[in-house]
This record gives structure tokens, sequence and C-alpha cells, in this order.
């Protein structure tokens, strides 16, 4: 498992090294989530990276914003919205490429909350003792007809 970061609104996730890179640290508002090591390998770490750069961008010209200001519902900068935004999908197409690699079912990740649930459901899977249940298979036989 390596770990990896996000700020602001949404589950986007990213590496903390950005944040350093950048000469800052993490925040304390930064959030931290685990990724399956190996998941989800190719294209998709350099694309939430380059991602992850658009958020550290967007959030560039506000250098003394406190984050709770910056990340305001109600007064957030179009940029960083759409930059967020932007996480969102590459976060997403990663997920959706390591579950379709795993032979899952790829999820649905059209809202936060559909996000959030993925989330745990993985995180469940990933942590759990037990042996991943299978739903049980519905057999319908037809009915014999009889004359």
């Amino acid at each position: 498992m390596r770990a990896s970061s996000t700020t602001g609104h949404g589950l986007g996730e990213c590496s903390g090294e950005a944040e350093r890179r950048n000469g800052s640290e993490p925040s304390s508002g930064t959030t931290r989530h685990l990724l399956p090591e190996g998941e989800g390998k190719n294209k998709h770490p350099a694309a939430i990276e380059a991602a992850a750069q658009g958020v550290l961008g967007a959030r560039a010209p506000f250098p003394d914003a406190a984050l709770a200001n910056l990340y305001d519902p109600l007064s957030m900068p179009p940029a960083l919205v759409k930059a967020h935004q932007a996480l969102d999908r590459a976060v997403d197409a990663a997920n959706v490429a390591a579950e379709k690699s795993a032979g899952r079912k790829p999820p649905r990740l059209s809202s936060d909350a559909e996000r959030v649930a993925f989330l745990f459901e993985r995180y469940q899977a990933l942590t759990s003792l037990l042996p991943a249940s299978k739903p049980a298979k519905i057999c319908r036989r037809k009915a014999k007809v009889t004359p």
C-alpha cells in the first residue's frame, strides 16, 4: 500500500510529493488515502500527478488564503473548482482501470457520494480478514408444464 493525499472538496487523490516539491508541506487539512499498490499502473499516476499540479497551480494566486476560505463552496475560485474536477476525473479513470484490470465491475463514479461509497467498499475489501463474499446466484428453473 502507498499513501496519497487530497485537499479540498471531492475525493481526488494525489501525492503529497507535489506540495513538498513546491516548497510547502501538506497542509493540516490534508486527508490521507491508501491506494492499493500495483493497481492502475501505467498512465494514471502521471495523469493524477499532473492534475494535482493543476490544483496547486490554481491555488498559487492565493498564497495568503486560509484553506477554509479558499475552499468555501460559495466563494471557491472557478479555476480551483475546475482543477479539482480534473483531478476527480483523473482519479476516477485510475479507479475504473484498476477495477477492470482486477476483473471487477467498474464503478459508477459520477458523484462524490458514489466515490465515497466506492472507496469504503475497496477499503473494506482490502482490510477485511475474511474472504470477499460473492452474491448468491439465483437459479430460476422453468416450471415443467404437464398437459
